[in-house]
């Protein structure tokens, strides 16, 4: 890291505490981001690629069985719901902390966070 992305982090310090200020956050749209990755990773996973996805990972059709008699639903879904809203909000955060308001700083935001890290 450089000393000028040194100086940048520590400027979001008070002291000994990270600030963070969530009032800019659009918490109606950090809901509806959620609920459409959900819906869209449902539509995913089910109608359009449900089957190549099994394939590709070699479950037969008695592994499926298994695996949806052993699921409780609740934890399943429950848990895949609040890790879609966890991640809207990690999202929203970045996005107003650093004021990417416009849709080509928002391409660059996505393209960030969606490309692999480099090793």
């Amino acid at each position: 890291m450089s000393a000028s992305h040194a100086i940048t982090v520590l400027q979001g310090f008070q002291g000994d505490v990270l600030s963070l200020d969530l009032s800019p956050i659009n918490w109606l749209a950090v809901g509806a981001a959620a609920l459409a990755a959900f819906v869209i990773g449902a539509i995913w996973y089910t109608a359009l690629f449900g089957k190549p996805w099994l394939a590709a990972h070699n479950y037969t059709d008695e592994q499926v069985a298994a695996m949806k008699a052993a699921m409780n639903p609740a934890k399943f879904f429950g848990g895949m719901i609040v890790s879609y809203f966890v991640l809207a909000l990690v999202v929203a955060v970045i996005v107003t902390r650093f004021e990417l308001y416009t849709p080509i700083k928002g391409a660059k935001v996505g393209l960030a966070l969606w490309s692999p890290s480099p090793r």
